[in-house]
């Protein structure tokens, strides 16, 4: 009796297991993406990721392969979707889907970023407009890289660390590669730089919300597989 219990413990924990081990690859960067708004929003990220829902407190923690380039996260507002996963938002809608592979419908904030290689470039961009208190957070991994990204309200005095025009090159920031990254809606305003990157599973998003304002206990975990 006690070896078939066994058996059947070892069969459930296995698929558990398997996605830890996936998460934990080197060969991919983490993004703890962290609602701390006190309402509903629903991220979405391109072209890997797709889309989550993330009641207030809640974290989906994205696994991002090597060599992903144009990558776009953001926040969505109002959303309404169906069993089959389409609906609409009343902001950043990406043509109805709850898993987004398009860009957001303006106005919307962005956090947007490439990777692998030597370096990752990571920024925030208004230039399609803001519709969500938002900040970008890369982890301590040099005196270059250690950085909080603001983006709190549609205004040069609230939003500094974001483009607001594409002629602009000053707000481009880099890391060294496959670094680990938050991404915060409704950021507390003593949020503080992430410490140097994890070799821990999801370990890379402890720590950095103190107190009320941090809760995990829903944390969505998505990983993607490089095509190479």
């Amino acid at each position: 009796m006690a070896v078939v219990e066994a058996a059947s413990l070892a069969h459930r924990l296995l698929p558990i297991l398997l996605l830890l081990l996936l998460v934990a690859t080197d060969d991919a960067a983490v993004f703890s993406i962290i609602n701390n708004c006190s309402y509903t929003v629903w991220p979405a990220a391109t072209p890997v990721g797709g889309g989550s829902e993330l009641k207030s407190g809640d974290m989906w923690i994205l696994n991002v392969p090597a060599g992903t380039t144009n990558g776009r996260i953001w926040g969505r507002t109002g959303c309404n979707f169906n069993s089959s996963g389409y609906g609409a938002c009343e902001t950043a809608d990406c043509a109805g889907a709850l898993s987004c592979s398009l860009s957001p419908k303006p106005p919307a904030a962005l956090a947007e970023f490439s990777l692998g290689g030597p370096t990752d470039f990571f920024d925030l961009t208004m230039i399609d407009g803001f519709n969500l208190p938002m900040a970008l957070l890369s982890a301590k991994e040099g005196p270059e890289c250690s950085m909080v990204l603001r983006c709190e309200g549609n205004s040069e005095s609230q939003c500094p660390d974001a483009f607001k025009v594409p002629t602009d090159n000053s707000k481009t920031h880099a890391c060294r590669g496959n670094t680990d990254y938050e991404v915060v809606f409704c950021p507390p305003s003593d949020l503080k730089p992430m410490p140097a990157t994890s070799t821990t599973p999801g370990d890379g998003a402890s720590g950095r919300l103190q107190g009320p304002t941090r809760n995990t206990s829903e944390v969505h975990i998505s990983t993607v597989k490089s095509s190479n």
